[in-house]
This record gives structure tokens, sequence and C-alpha cells, in this order.
């Protein structure tokens, strides 16, 4: 049984021990894993030396160079007629299935289901395909078949994009910054400028995707603050403790507020073949809140 990959680059499935104690660790749900294809050829014409386009002397086979093969018409190519099953797995998890719509999210379940570390359970479809002179056509609709556990020999290769990525850094998370206040015990007057920042200002660097193979580099870039009081504000510096007056804010009102604050930060990534920008920014939101209690000013008569 041949394996039809995708034409983009790709890296292999090491799903092994660490990445299943690491997921299930981390609760993880919502990572996105491309499904995989694998077509069995049953036409008459699939020749002994041919297997999904590998053939003797054929050069490096693939989707886009299938050489003479089971795609190609030609001497141990397919006729007329001929039918192949494709088959099409992806992580048994909810809201996956079969093209062109797979979300091929990987979760929990997938990863621990199965009763041999290192194996991720697939949702399997299959469809019939027939070949109708110049290329395979379908020739019924994917149908489900039972799940199966499959270890990395046994499932296809991960496609790794940009877009990708940024779903596995979404979903596994950056760090979350918290909000200082000055001064330190969060009590300030109406009206009066009260400084905030926060500690986190440096790159970070994270683990993601199958086996953690790919090396993500954020950066901040913007932190947005979140008043308490139904204001915020946007700045693209963390701002820093008295005399630094980077980032404060005036509260008109006397009371109890809680301050938060966002992180934005853009990246790029490194699985195996150097740099790649990841597309646009994500933003984490702050976990924690800071308390800030702002009191009337009084003023007082003194001899």
């Amino acid at each position: 049984m041949g394996r039809h990959r995708t034409p983009q680059r790709v890296l292999s499935h090491l799903l092994r021990v660490g990445v299943v104690l690491g997921v299930l660790a981390l609760g993880l749900v919502g990572v996105g894993t491309e499904g995989s294809w694998t077509n069995t050829f049953t036409g008459t014409a699939h020749a002994e030396d041919c297997r999904w386009g590998l053939c003797n002397g054929d050069g490096d086979p693939g989707p886009d160079n299938p050489g003479p093969g089971p795609d190609k018409p030609g001497p141990g190519g397919p006729q007329p007629g001929d039918t192949r099953t494709d088959e099409y797995i992806t992580p048994s998890c909810m809201g996956n299935g079969p093209p062109p719509n797979d979300p091929g999210n990987l979760c929990g379940m997938a990863v621990s289901s199965c009763p041999t570390d290192g194996d991720l359970r697939y949702y399997v479809y299959t469809r019939l395909e027939r070949w109708n002179g110049s290329a395979w056509v379908p020739a019924g609709n994917w149908e489900s078949q039972a799940s199966e556990c499959r270890g990395p020999d046994d499932a296809d290769q991960v496609v790794i994009t940009p877009e990708q990525v940024l779903s596995w850094v979404e979903a596994y998370g950056l760090p979350a910054a918290s909000a200082e206040v000055n001064p330190g015990n969060g009590r300030t007057l109406i009206d009066f400028e009260t400084i905030f920042y926060t500690g986190l200002t440096e790159a970070q660097v994270i683990q993601v995707g199958p086996g953690g193979s790919v090396t993500v580099h954020a950066t901040p870039v913007s932190y947005t603050w979140h008043w308490g009081d139904g204001g915020s504000s946007t700045t693209t510096k963390p701002g820093g403790p008295y005399p630094n007056f980077d980032v404060n804010h005036v509260y008109s009102s006397a009371g109890s507020y809680t301050v938060r604050v966002d992180v934005t930060y853009s990246g790029w990534y490194d699985a195996g073949a150097g740099r790649v920008d990841l597309p646009g920014t994500f933003t984490q939101p702050g976990t924690q809140t800071t308390p800030v209690t702002v009191l009337e000013k009084s003023d007082v008569l003194t001899r």
C-alpha cells in the first residue's frame, strides 16, 4: 500500500511517549494536525515493480511527479475502468471528519485511548475512485470505517504551515502578563496619574507541534490595559515603576477596580528548515487581575 503525501514541506509524525505525556499534562484540545491520505490501487494494470508511482527507474515519485505508474497512462499504469480505494485518516476528535472541511484537530482522547504509548487513535474514511482515462475521479462518497490506533510509522506525515503553527500556538498559549501598580499597595486617588507596568518584556520561546518539534519565538509588540472602569488603552511599552510614567491611568471616580493587561505577540518558528514568519499576531489575555482602590482626596487644615 502506498501513501499519498501533500505537496508541501512535511515532518515525520513523532507522536511517541514524550508527546503523549506532554499533551495529557497540558490538557491541550484543538491542536491542528492535517489528516492524511493512503491510496490502494486495485486495477489489473498495477505492475509488480510499480507501487503508487514508485516505478523502477522513474526517479522521485509523488503526487506532483507520479511517473508512469498507477497515476499515469503507460506501462504499469491504470486502464479506463480500473478502481482504487482512497483512505483518509484524521485524529478521533469531536468535529473531525472527511475532506474537504476536516479541521484535523488533535485532542486528549485521540492521544490517550490507545493501549500503546506513542500511538494515536484515528477516524478512518474510505472512498472508491475510478480511472477515467486521464485522472482518478470519485466513484462514491467518503464512508466511515472503524477507528484505529496507529503508530508513528503507520500514520502519514504532518503538514507544517505557518497557519498550522499559529493554531498550535493558540492552543498551547504564550506566557500571560500580570499588571503591577504604583503605589505598590494598590491605593490611589481620584484624578491622580497612577503608574502601571508589567514584567513581561522579553521574547518567549515555546515548543509546539508533534513531539514539540516546532520551536516558536514570540516577541511582545503591544500591551492592552483594561482599567476596570470601562476604559482600555494600548501601548507599545510595558511601562515601569516610578519614576517611569510610560503607562498611567487617571480614575475619575472613587471605588474598587481590577486591572488586566493582555499581550500581543508577533513571531516566527523553525520546524527544522530555518526561520519562517508567523502570519499576523496573537494576543494572550492576562490571567491575573490587579486590585486598585481609588480614594477621594481629603483637604486637611493645619495650624
